[in-house]
C-alpha cells in the first residue's frame, strides 16, 4: 500500500467515526404555501375557523402566535392579513377559498399544504436519498456518505489542506467561494453573508483543525446547496442546523430563522448547552421537561449535569434517565431512517404511519339522513 493509499484510508476511517446530520426547516412557509404573493414584510396568518395555525415572521414581530384566536391576532396586529384555509362544501366541487366558511357547512382542506410539502421533500430527496420527513415543512438529512464522497473527491484532486505540524490533520476553512454562496449566479438565493457557511455557535472561527470540523464544513456547504435548490425550484426560504447528531441539528435550525443555517461544532457544544433551556431540547420538553424542573430544579442542560445517571434513574426510571443524561451532553445516536415519513420527534421509535383518517364533524348541525352524508 502506498503512502497515498494509506492516507486515503485514514480519511475514510476518520469520517466514519461520527455523522453529518442536517435539519432543514421551512416553518415560515406554512403561511406562504397558499399565498406566495404576500410580501415578507406584510403580517400574515393562516386561519382555520377561529384559530391561527400558521404565522409569518412579520406577524410574529407583533406577538402573534399559533395559540392565538383570530380575534386576538387582530388585537395584537390590526393590519394583519388573515387568510382562511381552503374549504369545500357538501355540494361538491374542488376546495376553494370561501369568504366566510362555516363549520356547519364546510370542511377544511389542507391539500395544497400537503402538495407543497411533497414538492419540497422531492427536491430534498433528489439531493439526499438518506432523508426523513419530520413534518409538513421539516426534514432530517444524513449527509455522512455524501460528505465522505465529497471529501475523498477533493483529496484525490489534492485540494485538502494539511496542518504543518500535526500529522494527518486537515485544516478547515469556514468560508465558501463566492459562486458557492451565490448559487453560481442564479440570482438571490439563501446564503450566509456572502462568504460564510453559516452561523457558528460558541466562538466563531475562520479556520480550525480536525476531521470532525472538516466533516461539518462539507455538510454545511451541502446544506447550503440543498436550501438553494429548494429556493430555486419553489421559491421557499429555509433555515438549517448542521451537527453530528439529530437533536443538535434540530436545535440549530431553530436558532437563526427564517433563512440562515447554524453549525454546532463539537468543541463548542458543551459550552453552548450549559445555558440552553432543557425544554428546547428535542424530546425533553412537555411532561419530561416539567419533571426535570420539579425533581431537579433544572432549567438548563447545564443544571442537569451535576446529577449522576444513578441520581436521575432514581426519579425518572432507567430509560428516561439515560435519555436525558445523554441529550444534555449533546449525545444522540438516533438515526435518520430512510423511508420513514412524518410523525415528528414523537415517532422516533415507530416504523411509520399505522393509520390514515379523515373526518367531518357535525356538532352544530347533526346529520340524520344518509343522503346528507353522501354529499360529503
Amino acid at each position: 500500500m502506498t503512502v497515498t493509499d494509506s492516507l486515503r484510508q485514514v480519511v475514510v476511517s476518520e469520517l466514519s467515526i461520527q455523522r453529518a446530520i442536517i435539519h432543514i426547516d421551512l416553518g415560515k412557509n406554512n403561511a406562504y404555501i397558499l399565498h406566495t404573493d404576500t410580501d415578507d414584510d406584510v403580517p400574515l396568518a393562516v386561519q382555520q375557523w377561529h384559530g391561527i395555525i400558521a404565522v409569518n415572521y412579520a406577524a410574529r414581530a407583533y406577538g402573534v402566535n399559533r395559540s392565538d384566536s383570530a380575534k386576538e391576532a387582530r388585537l395584537k396586529c390590526p393590519d394583519i392579513r388573515l387568510v382562511h384555509v381552503a374549504t369545500f362544501t357538501g355540494s361538491g366541487g374542488a376546495p376553494a377559498y370561501h369568504a366566510n366558511p362555516q363549520q356547519s357547512t364546510h370542511k377544511v382542506s389542507l391539500d395544497e399544504y400537503r402538495r407543497a410539502s411533497r414538492r419540497i421533500m422531492e427536491v430534498v430527496r433528489r439531493h439526499c436519498p438518506d432523508m426523513r420527513k419530520a413534518s409538513v415543512d421539516e426534514a432530517y438529512l444524513d449527509a455522512s456518505n455524501i460528505v465522505k464522497e465529497h471529501v475523498l473527491r477533493d483529496y484525490d484532486r489534492g485540494m485538502l489542506q494539511w496542518d504543518a505540524e500535526l500529522p494527518n490533520t486537515p485544516v478547515v476553512r469556514w468560508t465558501v467561494k463566492a459562486y458557492e454562496a451565490e448559487g453560481k449566479g442564479k440570482g438571490r438565493e439563501p446564503h450566509e453573508g456572502g462568504a460564510s457557511l453559516g452561523v457558528q455557535v460558541g466562538e466563531p472561527a475562520e479556520e480550525t483543525r480536525g476531521w470532525a470540523d472538516l466533516q461539518l464544513r462539507y455538510a454545511a456547504a451541502f446544506a447550503l446547496s440543498v436550501r438553494q435548490a429548494v429556493h430555486r425550484a419553489l421559491g421557499f426560504r429555509s433555515s438549517a442546523g448542521i451537527a453530528h447528531t439529530r437533536a443538535l441539528a434540530k436545535i440549530g435550525s431553530a436558532l437563526h430563522k427564517p433563512s440562515q443555517q447554524t453549525i454546532l461544532r463539537r468543541s463548542q457544544v458543551a459550552a453552548f448547552l450549559a445555558d440552553f433551556p432543557i425544554v428546547r431540547i428535542p424530546s425533553l420538553g412537555g411532561k419530561l421537561g416539567g419533571l426535570l424542573a420539579s425533581a431537579f430544579d433544572a432549567r438548563t442542560a447545564g443544571d442537569l449535569l451535576q446529577y449522576s445517571l444513578v441520581q436521575l434513574e432514581a426519579k425518572l426510571g432507567r430509560a428516561q434517565a439515560a435519555h436525558a443524561y445523554a441529550l444534555c451532553r449533546g449525545i444522540d445516536d438516533s438515526a435518520v431512517m430512510r423511508g420513514r415519513e412524518g410523525g415528528g420527534e414523537a415517532a422516533a421509535g415507530r416504523e411509520g404511519a399505522q393509520t390514515l383518517t379523515s373526518a367531518k364533524t357535525f356538532l352544530r348541525q347533526p346529520v340524520r339522513l344518509l343522503r346528507d352524508l353522501d354529499r360529503w
